[in-house]
């Protein structure tokens, strides 16, 4: 026991040290914006089919009309057209991160009844769309789906309403920025991708804003430039997007801008968001708006 050599407290410190530096090195590596395998498996929760209502023939009266569209990536991309009879709208719809464009059936009812047809597709890798998600790939999804309202279609670019919800906020926001539109209407959004990241995932504010894909999804910088007439709506009681996204989002953007909270309403499922009187007054008067004589 007398032969026993001291604890070498100096080696152990520096052993210490560069565990907590290596630990600290990949954590930092692991969740880093470019790792787009990571970032999408945690941003993206896609639903294939059969999972939803794909069997539905018609909505709200209209005939669904079951088409095809082509990404730059050549990877075939499902959508649905639903044409309301005597419309002078079309709205584009990019749904959220999770289900699939069958779940968004409450709001394809609330734009066809109040004069616009539909236009729906889901990105890659959900629904009956081919690939995998991506935010770089849907971007280009929605990119590639206006253009066929316009090519295939032969619907006006001023005639056309983009319509984000959830995670479809950031992809209707950044394709505002590159296409011309009548209106845009975005449903519990978020004012970037990188805010919101920083928020669930602190670790998240050691990446700048160039590192996240598609410029960060960032809302805030589209909208605080010159833009086409914008709804914003926003759930009080949204867990998933906290609605000061919303109130943040409605300060900084310019006019022309509506801005409607739902009182006691989660998230964009929420049958006390969509079912909301004050949300159906205000749809409907943007619509009206928003029709080109």
């Amino acid at each position: 026991m007398g032969n026993r050599k001291p604890i070498n407290w100096k080696w152990v410190r520096n052993v210490c040290a560069a565990f907590t530096a290596v630990t600290a090195a990949v954590f930092v590596v692991v969740f880093c914006p470019l790792d787009q395998q990571l970032f999408n498996l945690v941003l993206f929760h896609p639903s294939r089919y059969p999972y939803g209502c794909y069997n539905l023939k018609e909505v709200a009266g209209c005939k669904i009309e079951d088409t095809y569209f082509t990404a730059s990536d050549g990877n075939r991309v499902h959508a649905w057209y639903i044409e309301k009879p005597g419309a002078r709208l079309t709205t584009l719809v990019s749904h959220g991160n999770g289900f699939n464009l069958t779940f968004l059936l409450e709001n394809f009812k609330m734009l066809l009844d109040n004069g616009s047809s539909v236009f729906a597709y889901d990105y890659e890798g959900y629904g009956l769309s081919e690939g995998h998600p991506s935010v770089e790939h849907a971007c280009d999804d929605a990119r590639q789906a206006y253009n066929y309202l316009v090519t295939r279609k032969h619907v006006r670019p001023d005639s056309i309403i983009l319509f984000g919800e959830s995670l479809g906020t950031g992809i209707t926001g950044n394709l505002a920025s590159k296409v011309a539109s009548a209106g845009v209407i975005l449903q519990c959004p978020f004012v970037s991708l990188r805010e919101r990241a920083v928020e669930i995932l602190p670790v998240e504010h050691l990446y700048p804003q160039f590192l996240f894909p598609e410029n960060a999804l960032d809302n805030a910088a589209v909208f605080s430039k010159r833009h086409p007439p914008l709804l914003i709506v926003g759930g009080v009681k949204d867990t998933v997007l906290p609605v000061h996204h919303a109130d943040k989002l409605a300060e900084v953007a310019l006019a022309p801008k509506s801005y409607i909270r739902i009182e006691g309403a989660g998230h964009s499922g929420d049958p006390l968001l969509l079912q909301s009187p004050l949300y159906a007054q205000s749809l409907k008067a943007f619509l009206a708006a928003t029709i080109k004589p």
